[in-house]
């Protein structure tokens, strides 16, 4: 899916535990988000700063702002302590025309 700059992105994590497959909640979430070009300085989010939040047992969302950049965006979102249990993700943004 590619999003228009300026645009504000939802970014949702969920956490299971291995051995059941119910919800987990990780001692801390860690939401990293890297801004085009990659040689740009990456934002650090975590929860225990309430900078993440949590919807329900198990899972996370923070939101990124777009419109600093258009390009490739690219997302982390880590679970901390026993599990360390992370995921990424990308995704293009396009110049908005009105810009």
């Amino acid at each position: 899916m590619s999003y228009v700059q300026g645009t504000r992105v939802g970014v949702i994590g969920a956490f299971t535990d291995p051995d059941t497959g119910g919800p987990f909640d990780p001692e801390d979430v860690k939401g990293v988000v890297q801004p085009p070009p990659a040689s740009a300085a990456p934002t650090t989010l975590l929860y225990s700063r309430g900078e993440i939040e949590k919807i329900e047992p198990g899972k996370y969302r923070f939101f990124v702002d777009t419109s600093p950049a258009s390009g490739e965006w690219c997302v982390e979102m880590a679970g901390t302590g026993g599990w360390a249990i992370a995921k990424q993700r990308s995704f293009p943004v396009t110049r908005s025309l009105a810009a």
